[in-house]
């Protein structure tokens, strides 16, 4: 028996009237406009459980092509210790490029060149260096893509003079991160070899904060391969995670197997082609600007 029924057969039974039943008044229902905020934040919300809902799809599909070998070579020795890695790509990119984050306008794309490492260590600490250096620019109507592979430390002095030699009639470095961890890391390597490091007479656009200032908002977070994944459409194939690729060298140098290692090649090569892809995406975005 509910509440009020009781309470009126109480009254009932004690010779009162019977409890009148009030009912609120009926409520206007009132239209609520969303304000440009709740929007946004329920964009936000949507973009997220989609991310989760793929990550959760792609986690239940089996994993095969991680351990898959890519086809390439190991390139050729150019001096004891060293090894070149030349791969060439078309493309369909415009021969000149504005770079607004530098002030720069009209730039001839033979002048830039994409720069990323891959280095012994995970930390730029003492004994740590790049046994993978990599350039990838414009040469004539190709993409080409060069990386210089240490064998053994013998071949650091070779591979260094080489990379200024590549950068050396360039006007403008694209990197990721580049600034705080790729281009310290080498300017600490030259003075021990007695060479003048080549960076400081170029523009160097790093796309890292470009990308917090005009992503964050829409990534999950500002990692390169996140950036593909989620704003590029780009899907590695038979990639290596970062945290794996100085070990994989370091196999490669003791028991001479190869797999992983090309993995390696693979996932930095992919690197300096994604920041080419970055510049024009970048670009084609409003208000694309170094001061936003």
């Amino acid at each position: 028996m509910s509440t009020v029924a009781l309470l009126q057969r109480l009254r009932a039974q004690a010779g009162a009237s019977a409890l009148p039943i009030r009912c609120p008044p009926p409520v206007a229902a009132e239209t609520v406009v969303p304000s440009a905020e709740a929007e946004l934040l329920v964009a936000r919300l949507r973009a997220a459980i989609a991310r989760r809902s793929y990550h959760q799809a792609m986690s239940r599909l089996p994993d095969p092509v991680t351990d898959v070998v890519p086809d390439l070579d190991l390139g050729t020795p150019i001096a004891p210790g060293v090894r070149l890695l030349e791969v060439d790509y078309e493309d369909l990119q415009p021969v000149n490029v504005d770079l607004p984050w530098l002030k720069l306008e009209g730039m001839a794309r033979a002048d830039l060149a994409a720069f990323d490492i891959e280095t012994t260590g995970l930390n730029a600490g003492v004994g740590v260096r790049a046994f993978l250096v990599g350039v990838a620019d414009w040469c004539g109507d190709r993409l080409r893509v060069r990386q210089l592979l240490l064998e053994s430390p013998a071949g650091e002095s070779t591979q260094l003079a080489t990379l200024a030699e590549w950068l050396s009639s360039k006007r403008v470095l694209m990197s990721y991160n580049g600034k705080s961890f790729d281009v310290p890391m080498m300017n600490s390597r030259y003075p021990l070899f007695g060479q003048p490091a080549p960076f400081a007479e170029l523009a160097h656009l790093d796309f890292l904060p470009v990308v917090r200032r005009q992503l964050r908002e829409q990534l999950t977070n500002c990692k390169l391969g996140t950036v593909e994944r989620e704003w590029l459409g780009i899907v590695r194939h038979h990639d290596l995670p970062s945290s794996e690729v100085p070990s994989a060298w370091h196999e490669w140098l003791r028991s001479g197997r190869e797999g992983k290692l090309k993995r390696a090649i693979a996932h930095h090569r992919q690197d300096l082609i994604t920041l080419w892809r970055l510049l024009d995406r970048l670009g084609a975005l409003p208000g694309s600007d170094a001061g936003k």
